[in-house]
């Protein structure tokens, strides 16, 4: 999956998750919030990648996880 496939993957579960009141066009969702949500879990996954796993920094799923966090910002 590319970065910009995850980063709108995890902006969209994070847009349906926080959504709130319905109106005749459908949910109103809070997409700064979606989009720190989305952040906040790259940066999780980071967490656990070096804590876990003893990964390094400049690794190629370090890269890919920034990739991620740029893309998110994109949106």
């Amino acid at each position: 999956m590319t970065a910009k496939d995850k980063a709108e993957e995890l902006f969209d579960k994070y847009c349906h998750a926080i959504r709130t009141d319905e109106d005749d066009d459908g949910y109103f969702t809070n997409i700064i919030q979606a989009k720190r949500c989305a952040l906040l879990a790259v940066e999780q996954v980071r967490f656990f990648d070096e804590r876990l796993f003893f990964a390094s920094k400049g690794s190629l799923f370090d890269q890919y996880l920034d990739d991620v966090k740029r893309e998110i910002e994109k949106l």
